[in-house]
């Protein structure tokens, strides 16, 4: 009894002679004429044979297979770089946040207590938590002392600048800058100056952080 192909055998025969077919039909020169072009005519023939169609079949397989891996290797790398630029804005976000606001209430600190030093007092005065004048002083040193061991806030300041790009977090770190920098080196006739100076610093460093997280999350902040 004659041996006859199952249908899984006769659709994978077809699906064989469809492949070679797509194969051959990618060889084949445009317009065959073997009068005209005997080396297209043996190109052609030699190309059309099962064995030929299998190569060429697997190295268009290949090639295509290796344009995807390629494809998935930049998005792949495209995306770490951009996880890494998120990692690292994060932990700017922190560090300004924790070190900043500590950096201005040192400031705060030598300014008011070089104010207290620099008026007239009677030998009987004290400086804020009963402090004698002379207390007083050696307070100042510790103070110079623990502001010369900080992180001035420009530098902070400036690495956000660089790695954010929303126009209105640049805009608040530059006046927040300016605060500062005020903060630092202005002149000041009473405490009432210096916290109020103080206080417009503290709601620009909390006007920063929202804008900086916001950044984060993939949108830029309104004016």
């Amino acid at each position: 009894m004659p041996y006859e192909l199952t249908e899984a055998e006769k659709e994978k025969i077809r699906a064989e002679m469809d492949y070679r077919a797509a194969i051959a039909h990618h060889v084949a020169p445009t317009r065959f004429n073997p009068g005209k072009s005997q080396w297209m005519s043996q190109l052609w023939l030699a190309c059309n044979q099962p064995v030929v169609i299998t190569i060429l079949g697997g190295l268009l397989l290949a090639g295509f297979g290796a344009t995807l891996q390629d494809r998935n290797t930049e998005q792949q790398q495209n995306k770490a770089r951009t996880t890494q630029v998120i990692d690292k804005k994060y932990d700017l976000l922190f560090a300004f946040s924790t070190n900043v606001e500590r950096y201005v209430d040192t400031v705060y600190n030598q300014r008011s207590v070089t104010l207290w030093l620099n008026q007239p007092h009677k030998p009987t005065d004290t400086y804020y938590g009963g402090r004698t004048r002379t207390e007083t002083k050696k307070f100042r040193n510790e103070v110079l002392n623990h502001l010369m061991s900080q992180v001035p806030a420009g530098v902070y300041l400036n690495q956000i600048e660089a790695l954010y790009n929303c126009s209105i977090v640049s805009k608040h770190a530059e006046k927040l800058r300016n605060q500062v920098t005020f903060l630092e080196e202005g002149t000041f006739k009473s405490d009432r100056q210096i916290d109020s100076v103080s206080n417009s610093i503290d709601m620009s460093i909390q006007l920063l952080a929202t804008d900086m997280g916001t950044e984060i999350k993939g949108a830029c902040p309104r004016a």
